[in-house]
């Protein structure tokens, strides 16, 4: 993906380009105009293009990095959703199924079978029973 500014029928215009996407960000009638092509990703490279600088500064190419999620931290966002899904069928808090704590080691050490899980903390035997399944079914692959 790439980030140019550039002068579009007179005006600035910031345009976001992917494979198969684009967004472009104009001025226009004394505002901003957004129109999109297709679905918008991050972005991952910036360069100025036709771009009106100041003189005594040229116009430099930066790469902008956009911080990816671990692994874990998406495993994390994964079960807190299953957890609320949960939490609200069985109409209790949602620490009531499992503390972030333990939600947190889940995504951390990826429990595959009923032994595994039942040795991180937070998750006792009735939590086990009820509730196992479900969160291996997430920890391996399966839908929130």
């Amino acid at each position: 993906m790439k980030l140019k500014m550039v002068q579009h029928n007179g005006a600035g215009a910031l345009i976001v380009t992917g494979t198969h996407q684009q967004l472009i960000i104009k001025e226009e009638d004394g505002g901003f105009v957004l129109e999109m092509v297709g679905a918008v990703t991050p972005v991952l490279a910036f360069e100025e293009e036709n771009c009106a600088c100041e003189e005594d500064a040229p116009p430099q190419n930066s790469i902008i990095e956009e911080e990816t999620p671990a692994p874990s931290n998406i495993m994390f966002e994964k079960l807190v959703v299953l957890r609320t899904t949960l939490a609200t069928a069985d109409k209790v808090p949602p620490y009531m199924i499992f503390h972030n704590k333990t939600l947190h080691e889940m995504a951390d050490k990826l429990p595959a079978d009923m032994q595994a899980l039942g040795s991180i903390a937070g998750v006792g035997q009735s939590k086990l029973e009820k509730y196992g399944n479900a969160f291996l079914s997430v920890i391996n692959g399966g839908a929130a």
